[in-house]
């Protein structure tokens, strides 16, 4: 008869489950951090996926805007991949001055200093480098850029939309459908740096769509807002269950983000053989992001809709673990 840990907390517990009764054990697979990292992410800014080379992207360029991803996620995309993509602008011949970078955190809370610091370190920090939060509520610090097909009125934080050069910097992972299917891509500009207007109505064209997909109107409706307000390259990161870089996809908006999704399907997706009468789960934080307080969302927003999925009607989810350090959900059906 199997043995089987669940992380609760720091600790493991084992459960003991018959073979007969045991559908699948999945653990978070060993997907290794990329040896050269910083030779990896200056091949995808020199060989994009879609657009143009960065040199040829700023040349001329007296306004850049970087937008960063909030401050609840890991710490690599500011840490490792925005010192990059800066010292690069820098050899391209763009001036401190010129960039502004952005943090963009949809309508979750404001970020104070200290965080801010934490975030995006010492070295950053007395670079001189022009630092802004986007504000939602704030109709001043904002654009308009018209309407979507869809209706979504387009409100962008004036900091991007008036920058002749837009770079979103993120990471890609698989969200629920009713927060558009994944991260990365335009997500940061919605709800990433977008007005509260703009956040709402997107949100309200979310249906319910099979996990992995990215046949969502909400998904598709924040594409055609970055083609319209002219996002002109992604660098996004697809990590580690540790919050390192695998992989990273760098280019058009579209192109490399439907990369980077294919990217991370080949690493994480799991076929389940049939649907399951009780999962026992752990919470699916990542190392590195700085959201232990989002637990309810952890569970409501993550666990349980993964959970229903692959579910029978009547099934018994068990949460197994308080928040804590975990790297990803372990799931057992």
């Amino acid at each position: 008869m199997p043995h089987l840990k669940i992380a609760y907390g720091s600790k493991s517990e084992e459960v003991e489950i018959s073979e007969k009764d045991l559908l699948i054990y999945k653990e978070p697979p060993a997907v290794p951090m990329s040896r050269d990292v910083d030779r990896k992410i200056k091949e995808s800014l020199y060989n994009p996926i879609g657009g143009k080379a960065l040199p040829d992207l700023v040349r001329g360029a007296s306004k850049i805007a970087l937008i960063v991803d909030s401050w609840a996620r890991p710490l690599m995309t500011c840490r490792k991949v925005l010192p990059i993509v800066i010292h690069e602008l820098t050899n391209c011949g763009i001036p401190n001055e010129n960039i502004t970078v952005v943090m963009g955190h949809g309508v979750g809370a404001i970020p104070d200093q200290k965080i801010i610091e934490t975030r995006l370190g010492k070295s950053f920090i007395s670079s001189g480098i022009k630092f802004v939060v986007s504000e939602p509520f704030k109709r001043e610090r904002q654009v308009f850029f018209g309407f979507s097909r869809l209706g979504t009125p387009v409100w962008i934080d004036k900091f991007v939309a008036n920058a002749e050069v837009k770079i979103g910097i993120g990471l890609i992972t698989s969200v629920i459908p009713q927060f558009g299917g994944w991260s990365g891509g335009a997500k940061c500009l919605v709800p990433g740096v977008a007005g509260c207007e703009t956040i709402d109505r997107n949100h309200a064209l979310f249906i319910y769509s099979p996990f992995n997909s990215t046949d969502n109107p909400g998904f598709q409706d924040r594409r055609e807002i970055a083609t319209l307000v002219g996002l002109d390259m992604i660098v996004n990161v697809i990590p580690t269950p540790g919050g390192e870089l695998a992989d990273i996809v760098s280019g058009d908006v579209i192109q490399a983000h439907d990369k980077g999704i294919n990217i991370y399907r080949d690493l994480y997706q799991v076929s389940i053989p049939k649907k399951a009468d009780i999962i026992v789960t752990i919470p699916a934080t990542i190392v590195g992001c700085a959201n232990f307080i989002e637990f309810p969302r952890d569970f409501f927003e993550g666990v349980l809709p993964i959970a229903e999925t692959i579910s029978r009607k009547e099934a018994s989810i068990i949460f197994a673990s308080p928040p804590g350090p975990q790297a990803m959900e372990a799931v057992a059906v």
